[in-house]
């Protein structure tokens, strides 16, 4: 079987038989090839493929023309799929910065109210240990018929209670304040439809706050420190 290809035929056309590339230097020759139906195909670029279904029969020889396909240079290019977009933000997605320091601030706020707490049961318990001790508050203890020593450690728990007790206060009125602002925080920190259009968006830094307590025999106090 000998293959004949156009002369005007592409650089980079490419023939095949029975799915099996030719190799350039084999078109125009004759090949041995068995009986049988045989397929031949023509690739080119520009053009549309073209086939030649032929059936050879045992010692015979056969020349096959093959053709270009029609010309698709003018054919309309494939559609183009746009890639998968990420939806569209809405509105009220996420904090603003104002928020996130009204929840930061509130979370201080429950804290403080927690110190509170534990702070006012360590208080009853010095409390419980002064009247065991003296039988009274600090004003019998002058008269308790103790040792001088019970009397010492009476005094001492009293001097505690005054403190854990301030601590307590302190956090029972911190608490609610701090809470009440994060909540006013959240509440009007977000961003407004106006502002959302019109103003440019800044990075918000990351918050750092934490509660801060120090205190000694003369006094105590509850508060938040770090980096906005």
């Amino acid at each position: 079987m000998t293959i004949g290809v156009p002369a005007n035929v592409p650089a980079d056309a490419k023939v095949s038989r029975d799915g099996v590339d030719l190799s350039k230097p084999t078109w125009g020759v004759a090949l041995p090839v068995d009986p049988g139906e045989r397929v031949i195909r023509l690739e080119a670029a520009g053009h549309a493929p073209t086939e030649k279904r032929i059936t050879i029969a045992d010692g015979q020889r056969l020349d096959v023309a093959l053709e270009l396909g029609a010309s698709t240079a003018g054919a309309a290019p494939p559609p183009v799929v746009p890639p998968p977009t990420a939806p569209p933000r809405e509105e009220g997605d996420g904090l603003t910065g104002v928020q996130t320091t009204g929840l930061v601030i509130g979370g201080v706020g429950v804290v403080g109210l927690g110190l509170g707490a534990v702070f006012g049961i360590v208080t009853m318990g010095h409390v419980s240990e002064a009247e065991t001790t003296c039988k009274g508050l600090p004003g019998e203890a002058n008269g308790c018929a103790v040792s001088p020593d019970d009397r010492a450690d009476g005094n001492a728990s009293l001097d505690a209670a005054s403190t854990t007790g301030l601590v307590s206060t302190i956090g029972f009125i911190a608490g609610p304040a701090l809470i009440a602002t994060g909540l006013v925080m959240v509440l009007a920190g977000g961003e407004s439809e106006t502002a959302s259009a019109h103003v440019r968006p800044v990075q918000v830094r990351p918050v750092h706050v934490r509660p801060v307590f120090a205190g000694d025999h003369r006094g105590g106090f509850l508060g938040a420190a770090g980096r906005f």
